[in-house]
């Protein structure tokens, strides 16, 4: 038997969710970006240098988002998708162990960005004894909802707050939801884990 120790997220490609880059700067609607996967229409994007909120109108192509409003965004600059008000998301089921032969936990922690203090960022961690199924913590919502009591509920700050979530032992498969419930404001939320597993 041997411990192994990685990393891995629900949401957001790594613990600060920079999902991509703008890849020329200019004062518009439309925004040529390093990638658009994961995004859609409707969702809000922050401009980090801009420091701005923008939402996505269309998506023509792979690289290129068209906005509700210009922003004056800048080459090089952070943006990050974005969980609007009252908006939910669940991410893909993850096969965290990858067999059924060994064991392990994760330690859960979020990231999460706001310029408000109302509301709450309820987060749900949803253990899965096998792919699809509602196999959850007692007292958690069923997979992918936000019915029963969330794992955490977080008062958010205005500005960037580290949370620990906590320690899980699923039984191989996981996902998470996160909703962000009358902030009043899009948000910005990395779901990130660490996996140690006996093998």
């Amino acid at each position: 038997m041997s411990l192994s120790r990685s990393t891995g997220t629900f949401f957001g490609a790594n613990k600060n969710n920079a999902s991509t880059t703008v890849t020329t700067g200019t004062n518009s609607a439309t925004q040529t970006l390093g990638a658009t996967a994961g995004m859609s229409v409707g969702d809000s994007l922050y401009f980090a240098t801009a420091a701005v909120y923008r939402f996505i109108q269309s998506i023509t192509s792979g690289t290129v988002v068209v906005l509700t409003a210009s922003v004056n965004s800048t080459t090089g600059e952070t943006v990050t998708r974005s969980l609007n008000n009252n908006a939910t998301m669940t991410s893909a089921v993850i096969d965290l162990l990858g067999n059924t032969t060994s064991v392990g936990d994760i330690l859960v922690y979020a990231d999460i960005t706001s310029t408000v203090t109302a509301g709450t960022i309820d987060i749900y961690v949803e253990p899965q004894e096998t792919s699809g199924s509602a196999y959850t913590i007692p007292g958690n919502s069923t997979q992918g909802g936000t019915s029963g009591n969330p794992t955490l509920s977080i008062t958010p700050i205005n500005g960037t707050q580290a949370v620990y979530i906590g320690r899980f032992q699923p039984d191989r498969y996981c996902t998470a939801t996160i909703c962000n419930n009358a902030t009043g404001a899009a948000v910005t939320v990395s779901l990130n884990y660490t996996l140690e597993q006996l093998s």
